[in-house]
């Protein structure tokens, strides 16, 4: 794949009718001109274009908060209860009665 890049973009002219053949034509640049001011443009001031996002984010996020808070309310045992049962509640098997 690089030997094919290498070819096309850096090889030599190997007719001499293509000698005199532009870069581009004024309909190339004309199409990559608004394309490149476009990337620029979104790399330079992205909030343009996530504004339109915000809605969404908004309530992404309070659904998300709602969540958290259901799941901090949630009772969980302890760490310590945990260990003060030894293996049998984690590893059921060999170590239970």
């Amino acid at each position: 794949m690089l030997w094919m890049v290498k070819r096309v973009f850096f090889g030599a002219l190997d007719k001499e009718e293509n000698q005199n053949l532009p870069d581009l034509t004024g309909l190339e640049w004309g199409y990559l001109i608004p394309m490149v001011v476009m990337a620029f443009w979104m790399g330079i001031y992205p909030g343009t274009f996530l504004r339109k996002t915000d809605a969404t984010l908004e309530l992404w996020l309070q659904r998300f908060e709602a969540k958290k808070e259901a799941c901090r309310s949630l009772e969980a045992p302890s760490a310590l209860a945990l260990l003060e049962d030894g293996l049998k509640r984690v590893l059921p098997g060999p170590f239970a009665d």
